[in-house]
């Protein structure tokens, strides 16, 4: 009878280890290639929304407003901001989503639009790299609101909603955040691209707006100020508003826009829970993609220096960016 022939405990331990080897070389080049086509698929969903405010100004001949907002002190013609549509609503209808976009009015609350559509996650405002579209949607929460520049306090109900990784350019802090009617983020102060805009009134309801943005506007240059970026929100932040508040409504500044510049660095640890809820940040290890007003998207080092930053979000500083670090 003939013996059969089996493996060792010591060979098959070897065999093991051997694999445990291999499987530990080529974990980092298979993260690294998932990695790599995340970075690409984001860069994507920049480009496709770059391209879609491009179209909308060749239309429209101005730039979607990021959002209706108020300033202290305007009259009442131009006091009639709430939670209507943010710009993510505004580029719909040149993003091939004219079916959502028209369960939308534009002058109206977004939460006159049906649930379903409020809630409906587009795959292009979600980078691959931090979570899947489909759970990026949220709940209703009651939150304690503070202004951007940490002063007063009150509470608000913050309506549930489809999220996004994605921020307008609002500008620099130039205008200031010390709590005038000058900060940047009231309506009519940004010096970005996207800013908020103060709507034309009547009857309690826009019927219009003013601070339109041209393409002329931007004197830097196309190419030399950014449009939309990838927004800073730290994994422990998801679903949390405001700072990861629903999109489609303009009512939360930090839910749809982000600034930079001297003390608002680009973040450079997906992880920092950072007290300011405006930064520009990446999942993507050292840089952060941005999409030119051009249309062109660039990966810029996270290192970048904040002065240069700022001349990048402000449209018309008349500063030379002189900045070579395009990824």
């Amino acid at each position: 009878m003939k013996s059969r022939q089996a493996f060792t405990l010591v060979e098959l331990l070897v065999v093991i280890a051997i694999i445990g080897v291999l499987i530990a070389l080529l974990l980092p080049a298979v993260q690294s290639a998932r990695e790599s086509a995340n970075r690409i698929n984001c860069q994507n969903n920049l480009k496709q929304m770059a391209l879609s405010v491009v179209i909308y100004h060749d239309v429209r001949k101005f730039l979607p407003p990021a959002r209706f907002a108020t300033r202290p002190g305007e009259p009442v013609e131009h006091s009639c901001a709430k939670d209507q549509p943010s710009w993510f609503v505004h580029i719909m209808p040149y993003l091939e989503q004219s079916n959502l976009y028209d369960d939308f009015d534009i002058f109206q609350s977004f939460e006159s639009a049906p649930m379903d559509s409020i809630k409906q996650s587009l795959p292009m405002f979600v980078c691959p790299s931090r979570r899947n579209h489909e759970t990026a949607v949220s709940e209703e929460t009651v939150v304690e609101q503070r202004a951007p520049c940490g002063c007063g306090g009150t509470t608000a109900r913050i309506p549930g909603g489809a999220l996004g990784d994605y921020a307008a350019n609002h500008g620099d802090v130039s205008a200031g955040a010390i709590g005038e009617s000058s900060d940047f983020y009231y309506a009519g102060n940004g010096t970005g691209s996207l800013i908020s805009v103060r709507p034309i009134c009547k009857n309690g309801a826009p019927t219009g707006w003013i601070d339109k943005i041209k393409f002329a506007s931007l004197t830097d240059g196309t190419s030399n100020t950014f449009l939309v970026g990838e927004a800073h929100i730290p994994p422990n932040k998801f679903k949390v508003s405001p700072i990861d508040g629903p999109i489609y409504s303009g009512l939360e500044f930090s839910a749809i826009a982000r600034v930079g510049g001297p003390g608002v660095p680009i973040v450079r640890n997906k992880f920092q829970d950072t007290p300011l809820v405006f930064q520009f940040g990446s999942y993507h290890p050292q840089i952060c993609n941005f999409a030119m007003a051009d249309g062109s998207v660039q990966a810029i080092f996270n290192t970048i220096d904040t002065i240069t930053l700022g001349r990048l979000c402000n449209r018309s500083d008349s500063e030379i960016i002189g900045y070579d670090g395009f990824n």
